[in-house]
């Protein structure tokens, strides 16, 4: 780390002539000119929810399940809980998010195989497959930008779902 620090942590930074704090532990990167305790005191307290105005269980599935979408590795069975039935209702959107580059992966090829043995065991419909490995993407970069997928080989399939939606 401090070979990383000298030379990566050019002289004109905030960081300069810290290193030594910052590998004892007792300095904020972001904000090195304050000392842990006074970051602790600052934030004690502090409610980062608190401008949400949530009162119940609607209000966290208004504010998060209706907005946002879960990156999921290919095979991670806690995948399946968003398809389940406690949660089938409230919209939480997984998406398929490849293992590719984790060092587990021995065979790139055998990822999405990897994640279709969530159905063969059970754990998700091919209807929720589908929506994992497919539509909750296009829905994710299509609404936002409708051109996403023009020009692709799924720009017809996309538009189908961008159409439903």
């Amino acid at each position: 780390m401090r070979r990383q620090l000298e030379r990566y942590a050019p002289r004109d930074t905030r960081l300069a002539g810290k290193i030594e704090q910052i590998l004892a532990g007792n300095i904020d990167t972001m904000e090195p000119d304050i000392t842990l305790e006074q970051l602790a005191e600052r934030d004690e307290g502090f409610d980062e929810f608190a401008g949400l105005s949530i009162n119940g269980n609607a209000d966290i599935q208004r504010l998060f399940c209706s907005k946002f979408y879960f990156g999921c590795e290919a095979d991670d069975p806690a995948t399946a809980w968003a398809f389940s039935r406690p949660f089938r209702g409230a919209g939480i959107k997984p998406v398929f998010g490849s293992d590719i580059s984790h060092f587990d992966v021995e065979d790139p090829d055998e990822v999405l195989g990897e994640a279709w043995e969530q159905v063969e065991h059970g754990f998700l419909s091919e209807q929720d497959f589908k929506s994992f490995t497919f539509t909750n993407a296009v829905k994710l970069h299509g609404r936002t930008n409708p051109d996403f997928f023009k020009g692709t080989v799924v720009e017809k399939q996309a538009a189908v779902v961008l159409a439903e939606s």
